[in-house]
């Protein structure tokens, strides 16, 4: 079996722990409009990535042997579409994942879920009045939505289809992920839900593995998702609170969130999501700011500058290696999951009405970074539901109550999962389409 087999439908890399106090490279972002807008160069990093693997993002396991790291290719997408920058290269990408279609989300006798679910959201998102097309009911020749639902079992699960007796690798980010791209086009699936929310724990986190047999095992990441899943279909407010206060309790003092065990950058990102959802602008902003603490500085390479670091201690060491230091997968995946949330987007808001197509100039050639933290951007919008009791009263990130149709995006906002420590989302990596990791998005 191949190592990387998750690689269709989820995606993970192992990735070394650990959270250290650093200072800023960029602050957070101003809105998507504004040249110097500190999110810039994650997008910008982005762009370049996608325009040197020649429309996709690639990944190199076994250092020498390159393969496609699609699932990573649409969660770089839609960071930049967050970002309201780089459509440029959004289209490059979106043009490789429709003609490779089939090595993404599998065919014949080999379909996956997850990766089925996050390229729908990503083609979706990345639409708009001005570029229409292409239509998510012929994706490459495949409906994505029909295809979705066509892995939707009577329990209300999203399950893999496939040949082999162990074939099967959805797991709860996949089932939030089918969640969310249904209601991004409309749809609802009340069984889905009640399925999702079988998988809750007593702590209110939710589990990665699907009615494991050995317990509930809350999940940072898998709980991001949730979250996000269940604002967007509109589902129990009290499920969106215990589960926000699960992130609550998980977040450090740094803002960061996740562990060893999860990946820091996007565990992060996901709980700032989820954060941004439910009305928590305190920790939304923590989480945010953390995210810029990982941003690689001006005095990293050109091709490095401007993209989130898995975790500090990789950003610290890749510093220290000056010239020498290398963008690599790790740094492709936190990034284009880490843009959404610093973009102050999530899952539900993900739009391309506003963005625009530029790739943003190397603004390290012309300025310093800064090194100053601005406040977050505000909103009038407060919940009345704040899943957090230290937040009763908030202001900022955009509070989405019914799902797609009724959530406003934020300012900034038009608006990403890796294996075993950081999760790269589903379907992550497209090669061999046999081998298990902890983590299947």
């Amino acid at each position: 079996m191949h190592p990387t087999t998750a690689a269709r439908r989820a995606g993970m890399f192992a990735i070394p722990a650990g959270v250290l106090a650093v200072t800023l490279a960029f602050g957070p972002p101003a809105s998507a409009a504004d040249s110097t807008e500190p999110g810039h160069p994650a997008s910008r990093y982005l762009a370049l990535r996608i325009a040197d693997g020649g429309g996709r993002l690639l990944y190199d396991p076994y250092q020498g042997q390159q393969y496609d790291n699609l699932g990573g290719t649409a969660d770089a997408m839609m960071g930049m579409i967050a970002n309201g920058t780089s459509m440029i290269a959004v289209k490059q990408a979106r043009d490789y994942l429709q003609k490779n279609v089939a090595n993404y989300i599998g065919s014949g006798t080999e379909l996956y879920a997850g990766a089925t679910a996050k390229l729908l959201l990503a083609v979706d998102s990345s639409t708009s009045r001005v570029d229409p097309t292409p239509s998510v009911r012929n994706f490459g020749g495949v409906d994505l939505v029909a295809r979705l639902q066509s892995l939707q079992t009577e329990s209300g699960r999203f399950s893999d289809q496939s040949s082999y007796p162990d074939g099967d690798y959805s797991n709860g980010i996949t089932q939030s992920l089918g969640i969310l791209a249904l209601s991004k086009v409309g749809i609802k699936a009340p069984t889905t839900v009640a399925y999702l929310l079988k998988q809750q724990c007593s702590d209110g986190g939710f589990d990665l593995t699907l009615d494991d047999p050995k317990g509930c095992t809350s999940d940072p990441d898998t709980t991001g998702y949730a979250v996000q899943a269940l604002v967007a279909a509109g589902s129990d407010r009290a499920a969106v609170t215990r589960a926000t206060n699960y992130l609550a309790a998980a977040q450090k003092s740094s803002g960061a969130v996740g562990n060893g065990q999860t990946g820091v950058a996007n565990s992060t990102a996901l709980a700032a999501m989820a954060f941004s959802v439910a009305g928590d602008t305190a920790r939304w902003s923590k989480a945010r700011s953390y995210l810029f603490s990982l941003q690689y500085p001006c005095s990293t390479p050109p091709k490095l500058r401007g993209a989130i670091a898995a975790n500090a201690q990789i950003r610290a060491s890749k510093i220290a290696e000056g010239a020498k230091a290398k963008p690599d997968q790790s740094d492709d995946v936190a990034t284009g999951q880490a843009l959404v949330a610093m973009a102050g987007a999530n899952y539900i808001t993900l739009d391309a009405n506003l963005a625009v197509g530029a790739i943003p100039a190397d603004e390290c050639a012309a300025t310093p970074p800064a090194t100053s933290v601005t406040p977050p951007p505000s909103s009038s919008a407060a919940s009345s539901t704040s899943a957090v009791s230290s937040s009763s009263a908030v202001t900022g990130p955009p509070v989405v109550t019914d799902g797609p149709e009724t959530g406003a995006p934020g300012a900034e906002g038009v608006a990403i999962v890796l294996l075993g420590a950081v999760a790269v989302g589903a379907g992550g990596l497209s090669v061999a389409r046999r081998g298990r990791g902890r983590h299947t998005r």
